[in-house]
Parts: C-alpha cells; structure tokens; sequence
C-alpha cells in the first residue's frame, strides 16, 4: 500500500485535463524538494536571501516552489547545485528527469541511475 493511498479519502483530489492526478503530481514534486527545504532551513534569514540572489531568483520564489511542488526550471537546478556546494544536487531536484536534461550526465561518477519510466494512469 502506499503513501498515497493511505491519504487518498483525507485529502482533496482533482485531475489535469490529460488525467494527471494533482494530488499524487505535487506530493511526489513537494518530497523531490524536502533536500532543498533542508537546506535552506539551515542558512540564516541573509545567507538565505544571499543563496536566492547568486541562483537568480528570491527566496519568496524558492518557498513557494517547495510548498507547491512547483518544479524548478534546468539552469536553476544547475546554480542551486552550484550554489550550495553540491548539497542540493539537479539530481535532488529532478529525480525523475535529469537524464532527459543532462544526458552527458548518464553513468557519470556520482549519477544515479536513469530511472525507470513512469506510467502514465
């Protein structure tokens, strides 16, 4: 049984118009983020806000992309990575699709493995 099941009578549940269901799509995006989340959590309010500034962005955008699941674009990925030292890897934040977006990446000391293709229901 999984996680998802278990709350599936709990929580509110809705469909994207291609059948994606919205629950299970942001739970699995808000896990991919928790190393993020972390992360951030352990810098002080500046070097959280001086962290955003050398990615790009701010640390509003990073907050609400960790707790709506929103996934991060690649070249952010990329200067998270960069930024925080590889503690938050592209891999961290794109378990599922790295590979699509960094193929030069694949079998490369310190890469996952390609995962496996997800089924669509």
């Amino acid at each position: 049984m999984s996680i998802t099941s278990n709350l599936s009578g709990k929580l509110p549940r809705s469909k994207f118009p291609c059948g994606v269901d919205i629950f299970v799509t942001t739970w699995y995006l808000c896990c991919t983020m928790e190393k993020l989340r972390i992360f951030l959590n352990s810098l002080l309010r500046d070097e959280q806000a001086a962290f955003a500034i050398a990615c790009g962005t701010t640390i509003g955008y990073l907050r609400k992309a960790i707790s709506t699941g929103t996934e991060l674009g690649v070249p952010l990925c990329c200067d998270i990575e960069r930024e925080s030292a590889f503690r938050v890897t592209r891999f961290d934040l794109r378990p599922d699709n790295w590979h699509r977006n960094w193929p030069d990446l694949i079998g490369k000391p310190g890469s996952p493995p390609v995962p496996a293709e997800r089924e669509v229901a």
